[in-house]
């Protein structure tokens, strides 16, 4: 274990190291664009016609799609001071959608009161079938703790197509052996309408586990039970989904899910509580469902302003296939701030609640910390169960390396040669409380107040991709170094 914290935190520095020693070239090895807005002229307070709107870069994506983001149209009549939010505006809306690693958009003057827009891009490379590496354990860390064992990795193949006809359909299609089975695919539309404001989700799969976390024990560990021969759980899951977008900002998402689900009598054996009506071995339900998406982060794998509210309201239907199970419905709602506070200086807070509603809430529908993103700093490696949670979290971030771009110009695809990245060294502070525990056991972190924090550091670069380190202390005194790889809220 020891070793193991070592090498992650010596691959850390060396990153680290090489970002720093590259400083002096950063200036001769500059990108053809850059992630920004640039005004080519001074606009007084007077009122300026978008004459134009030329589009480039773009090989595969069509014009539609970017025209779509973009907060002006030609023939637009826009204010001097309102011209470069709308410019900014557009740059974050296309940055967002995950189809280009910069995006820079110029304006200049024509002729008098005439302003021609240029969108430039650089597109990301669309098609990954990525070799993935997975735990049959919660996280990476989870896998950490219980030993680092190679016979519980799972291995799989996720090929994505992300602008599928260059008109943003994106195709999700994953494969997964090793420990656990895993066989899904999704296909997502998002512009059904010439208005584009209506879209479209669907798909499902198959998934077989060889063991099933069936409980926590007194110290907020999670129990596993795996029967003698065949597996634990099979699992049959379909998706139907409506997407409105009227706008920008806000989404909203009206679906119905399926599971049908096999369990295995040793899951029921070691907990009652497990799943409603487990005396039979067969269970299956229908799951309506409401989401509610408003996102003004100005960049959402990892923001440094903006804002980000999440509501939904989901209604796990038993009585509709099974009149003697209990409907329960849950309930979610989430919301995140991010701010500039001085130069090179950042703070952001997030707050997420979570409650389930019904009688006899089954075990496998209990929500609570350590789960995702769902959990205080310092308690990794702790699962705290119940029916309804609520989770605060605080970071202060403060910018070591502030967004850079560079240019290898040995690889020929601008898909590749061109990345940008920036390093942050953050102090983060959590809260958690997780209530109405099954009384199965007495845990030690049940219905108690958790909070934990540290210091870290995080390195963001291209492909929406990040690396985070952090070294935390919880309420209990102890000390932990982990490794993520999101973003913190």
């Amino acid at each position: 274990m020891k070793n193991i914290r070592l090498y992650i935190f010596s691959v850390l520095m060396f990153v680290v190291g090489i970002v720093f020693a590259q400083e002096d070239s950063i200036k001769q090895h500059r990108p053809k664009i850059d992630n920004r807005s640039v005004l080519e002229f001074i606009p007084d307070s007077s009122y300026y016609v978008i004459s134009g709107i030329t589009v480039s870069g773009n090989k595969t994506t069509r014009n539609s799609v970017i025209l779509r983001e973009v907060a002006f149209k030609e023939g637009d009549t826009v204010s001097g001071s309102a011209l470069w939010n709308l410019m900014e505006l557009s740059r974050q809306n296309l940055r967002n959608i995950s189809l280009f690693n910069f995006v820079e958009i110029r304006a200049s003057l024509s002729e008098s009161r005439q302003v021609n827009m240029e969108v430039s891009v650089i597109e990301q490379w669309f098609i990954w079938p990525t070799p993935t590496l997975g735990f049959a354990d919660r996280n990476f860390n989870s896998w950490l703790s219980n030993g680092a064992k190679f016979n519980r990795l799972i291995f799989g193949i996720d090929f994505v197509h992300k602008n599928f006809l260059g008109l943003r359909h994106q195709i999700n299609a994953y494969i997964q052996i090793g420990y656990d089975q895993k066989y899904t695919l999704y296909y997502q539309i998002p512009f059904l309408n010439r208005a584009k404001t209506l879209g479209i989700r669907f798909g499902g799969g198959y998934a077989l586990q060889r063991e099933v976390a069936y409980n926590t024990d007194k110290d907020n560990k999670q129990q596993f039970v795996k029967p003698s021969s065949g597996y634990a759980s099979q699992h049959a899951i379909g998706l139907l989904e409506l997407i409105y977008r009227p706008l920008f900002h806000d989404n909203f998402f009206l679906g119905v899910g399926y599971d049908y689900y096999i369990t295995d009598d040793t899951v029921f054996k070691s907990n009652a509580y497990y799943m409603p009506d487990s005396v039979k071995n067969h269970q299956q339900y229908l799951s309506p469902y409401f989401l509610y998406k408003h996102d003004k982060r100005d960049y959402k794998h990892y923001p440094l302003k903006g804002y980000f509210i999440e509501c939904q309201a989901k209604w796990y239907a038993f009585q509709m296939i099974s009149p003697s199970s209990n409907d329960i419905v849950a309930l979610d709602a989430k919301g995140s701030w991010f701010q500039p506070v001085a130069k090179r200086w950042f703070y952001n807070t997030g707050v997420h609640f979570n409650g389930v509603i019904g009688k006899e809430v089954p075990y496998f529908l209990q929500n609570g910390l350590g789960y995702g993103r769902d959990f205080v700093r310092g308690y990794e490696y702790y699962v705290i169960n119940g029916q309804y949670f609520g989770l605060w979290k605080n970071n202060f971030k403060f910018a070591l390396i502030q967004p850079r771009t560079y240019e290898f110009g040995f690889i020929k695809s601008n898909k590749f040669s061109s990345i940008h990245y920036a390093l942050y060294l953050n102090a983060f502070f959590d809260m958690g409380y997780v209530g109405g525990a099954l009384p199965t056991v007495s845990r030690k972190l049940d219905e108690k107040l958790l909070y934990g924090g540290g210091i870290g550091i995080d390195f963001v670069t291209y492909y929406d991709l990040m690396l985070r380190v952090e070294a935390s202390v919880n309420r209990d005194g102890k000390i932990g170094l982990y490794l993520h790889l999101d973003a913190p809220l």
